[in-house]
C-alpha cells in the first residue's frame, strides 16, 4: 500500500473525509448480509437541498473506480442513485458480494468529498444467506474484529508517523 493508501485509510478509520470538508459519508444498512442490498448515504453539510446541477459522483477502491456520475449508473443492475429533497443522496449496492466489500466507497459533491471503507470486522456482520448465528459468536466476533482495529490503527498510526514525523494531530 502506498503513503497515499494508507493516509486515505487512516481517514476513513477515524472518521474523517479525505478533504476535511463539510461532507460526510454512512451505512444506513446495520448488517451485511450475502445477496442483500447496503445504502451508502452521502450528506452534505451546510446546505438545505442537494443541487442537481452541482456534479454528484460515487467511486469505489484505491482506483476510484466509477460508479455513478450526476445519476448516470455504470451498472444498473448492481448501483442504483437516489436524491432526496433534503441534504442527501444514497448509493444503493445491490445484492452485495464479498467483492463489494473491504473497499472504500467515496462520494463527492462538487469538490468535496467523503470516504468510507466498507468491511467485515466493523460492527456490520457479513453471513452466508440462511446461516443461523448465535449471539455469543457474534459477540466473540465484535471484540476480536474491535481488539484487531484497534491494532491495526495503531500500527498504521506508527507508520504514518515513521513517514512524515511533522505531522500535526488529526
Amino acid at each position: 500500500m502506498t503513503l497515499r493508501q494508507y493516509f486515505r485509510y487512516i481517514l476513513c478509520l477515524i472518521g474523517f473525509n479525505t478533504r476535511g470538508e463539510p461532507v460526510s459519508l454512512s451505512m444506513k444498512t446495520n448488517t451485511v448480509s450475502n445477496h442483500r442490498d447496503i445504502i451508502l448515504t452521502c450528506t452534505v453539510g451546510g446546505i438545505k437541498t442537494i443541487d442537481i446541477k452541482t456534479m454528484r459522483q460515487w467511486s469505489m477502491g484505491d482506483d476510484d473506480e466509477l460508479l455513478c456520475y450526476n445519476g448516470r449508473i455504470n451498472n444498473i443492475k448492481k448501483y442504483a442513485e437516489k436524491v432526496f429533497p433534503t441534504n442527501e443522496f444514497s448509493l444503493t449496492i445491490f445484492n452485495v458480494t464479498e467483492s463489494d466489500l473491504n473497499v472504500v466507497y467515496q462520494c463527492r459533491y462538487g469538490f468535496d468529498a467523503a470516504s468510507k471503507l466498507i468491511e467485515t470486522d466493523e460492527p456490520q456482520i457479513f453471513c452466508k444467506q440462511d446461516e443461523s448465528v448465535e449471539l455469543e459468536d457474534l459477540k466473540k466476533d465484535k471484540a476480536n474484529a474491535k481488539s484487531a482495529f484497534t491494532k491495526t490503527r495503531h500500527t498504521l498510526l506508527h507508520i504514518l508517523d515513521e513517514d512524515s514525523p511533522a505531522r500535526k494531530l488529526i
